[in-house]
């Protein structure tokens, strides 16, 4: 599950290395993720310092980021970088799947409204008055 509170992390990370692979680290005494090659990049993460380590294990459970030499330092995935990707082709993949199921429903959909008195015809008529507002 991705919680509100990953995202907005994620979306910190992301901001931080520049949407790359770049090393990350936890920045000692602060609330503070820096990269591992420039400690004077960072950025901040104290909305979230109580739950930080349960949000991070959560992308790291999830595969948005992986840890590098140590639990503390870290680096994002493809996943992360290229996310709107890796979820279009999740959804393209379901309807892969459920192909059958959704011209059912469109069948089914159209038999109701048959039912109710709109012939097939209205109902292409009423879509191509839509399709061209």
């Amino acid at each position: 599950m991705f919680t509100k509170q990953c995202k907005e992390i994620l979306s910190l990370l992301k901001l931080l290395t520049n949407n790359s692979d770049a090393e990350f680290s936890y920045l000692a005494n602060t609330n503070c993720f820096c990269l591992s090659r420039d400690i004077e990049c960072t950025r901040d993460y104290s909305a979230y310092a109580s739950e930080i380590f349960s949000i991070m294990e959560q992308l790291l459970n999830e595969g948005y980021v992986k840890n590098t030499f140590n639990p503390y330092h870290f680096r994002l995935t493809q996943k992360s970088i290229h996310h709107k990707q890796f979820i279009c082709r999740a959804i393209l993949n379901y309807l892969c799947d459920k192909w059958i199921s959704l011209i059912a429903l469109i069948v089914s959909i159209l038999a109701l409204l048959k039912s109710y008195g709109y012939g097939i015809d209205d109902i292409f008529i009423s879509c191509m008055q839509l399709l061209r507002k």
